[in-house]
């Protein structure tokens, strides 16, 4: 009688632990099918992460900032005269170090890549290409609703 009982809990024990095992690769299943996200916003709607979440989990990050052009335009621009030929030195002395031309490709980079997904509003994150999710601010929470969107 000792015996039956014995093998009958190891049995009710082996079920829980098979249901726990699913569950988990269901869950690691669905987070290591995402490899990108792309998050396409302004300086005036930032979109909060983890980077170390995101590196745990291997999953690229690319943030497109999507008025940077403007920023740095409006930085480029910024105290210069009526005088062309001044002008004209100023701004190439300001391109000369990078982080302006930089930010102006991100930015210019940023909205032909949102006008290639066929974006309408932001804040928007991109799923692999192919998934968009709107209006959310956190990426750990559009994380949740791409999975839940995905269950199998």
């Amino acid at each position: 009688m000792k015996i039956k009982r014995s093998t009958s809990m190891i049995n009710i024990i082996s079920g829980l632990l098979l249901i726990v095992l699913i569950t988990l690769i269901n869950t690691i299943g669905v987070t290591a099918t995402i490899q990108r996200i792309e998050v396409f916003t302004t300086s005036q709607d930032q979109v909060g992460y983890s980077p170390r979440q995101l590196k745990e989990k291997q999953i690229q990050l690319t943030y497109y900032t999507l008025n940077a052009h403007l920023l740095a335009e409006k930085e480029l621009s910024y105290g210069l005269t009526n005088n062309r030929a001044l002008s004209t030195q100023i701004v190439k002395q300001r391109l000369r170090d990078g982080r302006l031309t930089n930010q102006l490709m991100k930015g210019y980079s940023g909205i032909l890549k949102a006008q290639t997904y066929g974006l309408e509003k932001y804040p928007a994150i991109v799923f692999d290409g192919k998934q968009v999710i709107y209006g959310v601010r956190q990426i750990h929470h559009a994380i949740l609703l791409y999975q839940k969107a995905n269950q199998k």
